[in-house]
């Protein structure tokens, strides 16, 4: 049996920079949080995504376009 081809992609580290700020010496998170997890809600093309329960937040412009796309090809 062949052996299977290693991945070409590695694991990229989780940049925290990013996602913290400091003012007047208190860290305050940038991220938007789950409302039911309190974990950082990833970005996932127009909406947002928790990977830890699975809560999904779409936005308003991107539920309506997507609503006139329907109607215009139906």
């Amino acid at each position: 049996m062949a052996k299977k081809p290693k991945s070409k992609s590695k694991h990229k580290k989780v940049q925290l920079w990013k996602k913290y700020e400091v003012k007047d010496g208190k860290v305050i998170r940038k991220g938007k949080l789950c409302p039911k997890c309190r974990s950082f809600l990833a970005e996932a093309g127009n909406r947002l995504f928790c990977g830890k329960c699975w809560y999904v937040e779409v936005p308003k412009e991107a539920k309506e376009g997507e609503a006139r796309a329907a109607q215009q090809s139906g």
